[in-house]
Formats: C-alpha cells, sequence, structure tokens
C-alpha cells in the first residue's frame, strides 16, 4: 500500500482523521547512537517519540504512562537483561497493553528472528538500520490497527474519486518526503 492508499484510507469528508503527528511512539533501543538516529528520522517524520534505554526501562515507562498513551511500540531485538522479546510477552500479557502494536527491530536479517518475532505476536519485523521506508511501513500499520474506516485497511474510495480524494491527496503530501540517498 503507497502512501496515497494511506492517506485515502485516513480521509473521509470531513478530512484526514489521523497524522504522524498524532501517533506517539515509544522506542526501545540499548544502543545511544542507533536510538538517536532512530528518534531523529522518527521526529523528523513528525511521530511524537519517547525513548527507553533497554527492555527493563520500557517496562517501567507502560506501566507508568496511561493506557493508550503509546500507539505503537518500536523496540530492538537483542538487548541484555529484558531483550526485545521479553518485552514483547510482557506487553501481550497485560490486558491494558496487548493490543499495543510492537514492531520488532534488529541489524540480524534472519529468518529464524524474524518468525520468532512475528509468532511471538510481534506485527512487523524491521531490518536495521531503520530508514524512512520502515518509517512509512510503521505509519501504514499503525494506521491499520488504529480503527480508521472500520479497521478494514480498505480504501474509502477505491477509486479514487469520491469525496475524500482531495484530503487524501494532501494528507500525502504533507508526510515529509524521503530524503537523497547518501552518496
Amino acid at each position: 500500500m503507497d502512501l496515497v492508499q494511506v492517506a485515502r484510507n485516513l480521509a473521509g469528508p470531513e478530512g484526514p482523521r489521523l497524522a504522524p503527528d498524532d501517533i506517539h511512539i515509544l522506542l526501545v533501543d540499548d544502543e545511544r547512537l542507533s536510538r538517536t538516529v532512530v528518534a531523529n528520522l522518527l521526529r523528523k517524520c513528525n511521530y511524537k517519540v519517547t525513548v527507553a534505554e533497554g527492555g527493563a526501562a520500557a517496562k517501567e515507562v507502560l506501566q507508568q504512562e496511561a493506557p493508550g498513551t503509546f500507539q505503537l511500540l518500536l523496540t530492538d531485538v537483542m538487548m541484555p537483561e529484558v531483550d526485545g522479546l521479553d518485552l514483547l510477552h510482557f506487553v501481550r500479557s497485560h490486558e491494558q497493553l496487548g493490543d499495543l502494536p510492537v514492531v520488532m527491530m534488529s541489524a540480524a536479517d534472519q529468518a529464524e528472528t524474524m518468525y520468532q518475532c512475528i509468532s511471538s505476536g510481534a506485527e512487523e519485523y524491521i531490518v536495521k538500520p531503520v530508514t524512512r521506508k520502515e518509517v512509512q511501513k510503521i505509519w501504514t500499520h499503525v494506521v491499520k490497527r488504529s480503527g480508521v474506516n472500520g479497521g478494514n485497511g480498505m480504501l474509502h474510495h477505491a477509486a479514487g474519486n469520491g469525496p475524500g480524494e482531495a484530503q487524501a491527496q494532501a494528507a500525502a503530501r504533507a508526510l515529509p518526503a524521503a530524503p537523497a540517498p547518501a552518496p
């Protein structure tokens, strides 16, 4: 699904209903550089970001914040003490957190790790380094999970010419453009 289609999902006769700046992400990574780079990329895309320096810190944040504070948990898989899978199990085992979408990320592009994450309840698995394309995938996923337009992921106006079309195009244009690839 491309960004225009995602934006169409968000646009109704009254206009777009959800934008990146409506999405609050809890970012969990034990590596400072990775955490900083991903947080900056997410913020450039207008997400609200809270960072945690590992799984144990993330558990504390999740327990302290009101349910519904975060629309997504983006966590590294490989961390000391409480790793990403432990954090995923923690989220899925708590009634108030169980519906929180979880996206796992890792520098390891291994099918076994990906399978383990998805089969444990993660919605997505992305390979570091995180790029703007992955950020767009995250946004698309949160939109699908948000229940917008009945939560069915279908286009509001499949023909592309319904009452929400202008708003959909405007919402897609409002998203930051992808940066030029690094040399």
